[in-house]
């Protein structure tokens, strides 16, 4: 755990130094894992907004049944532009729904007794969550999965881990809210167009 403490140290420390910047947002989460072997584990990870849709994201996978942690470093990319517009047709508003990609490497630490081994690996995810505010302090990941190379001496190629969990949002990036309202304005304009058609159809056909 000094080890998981001491890099979400790190990242808090770098938050706010950024604090000045452009886009000091990003979000605080602790996911349940299902990890290798079938086995339960833990990810405590942060990410950090760089630009609109971009942020920085640092996990620490744990699980104590495979004798390793995964501390690792990933740029993860915001889809909500692309599948805003397909919420559309759905009648679910896109405030509240976000998902996305990420990639990155890391560091794998096999723990047996008193003898650790590092080794690099990494992976890619993808994810959905889920803001019931629409206001981004508090959320909760639907899905998170990943397929990653943990790099433990346990265990061997790649991995599927899934996850859910809960997300506390801190600061607030006004390019990425900015770009969240005119989706909101688009996608409430489509639907009101849709209504009026339907309106003027119906008109035509009582005429």
């Amino acid at each position: 755990m000094k080890k998981v403490t001491i890099v979400l140290a790190v990242m808090l420390s770098c938050v706010s130094f950024g604090a000045g910047q452009a886009v000091p947002s990003g979000q605080l989460s602790f996911n349940a894992l299902n990890g290798p072997f079938g086995s339960a584990g833990v990810d405590i990870y942060g990410t950090y907004g760089v630009s609109t849709y971009g942020q920085l994201r640092e996990d620490n996978f744990l699980f104590p049944a495979a004798n390793g942690s995964f501390y690792g470093g990933s740029y993860q990319y915001s889809l909500d532009r692309f599948t805003c517009p397909l919420l559309t047709n759905m009648n679910v508003s896109c405030a509240k729904f976000g998902t996305y990609v990420n990639a990155g490497l890391g560091v794998g630490r096999t723990t047996i007794a008193s003898s650790a081994t590092n080794h690099i690996g990494g992976g890619f995810g993808a994810g959905i969550i889920y803001d019931p505010s629409g206001q981004g302090k508090y959320s909760v990941t639907l899905l998170d999965v990943h397929e990653e190379r943990l790099a433990f001496d346990t265990v061997k190629g790649w991995t599927t881990i899934a996850s859910v969990g809960i997300n506390l949002g801190f600061g607030n990036n006004q390019l990425a809210t900015e770009a969240k309202i005119e989706r909101v304005r688009a996608q409430q304009a489509k639907k009101l167009k849709k209504m009026q058609e339907r309106a003027r159809k119906a008109d035509k056909a009582r005429g």
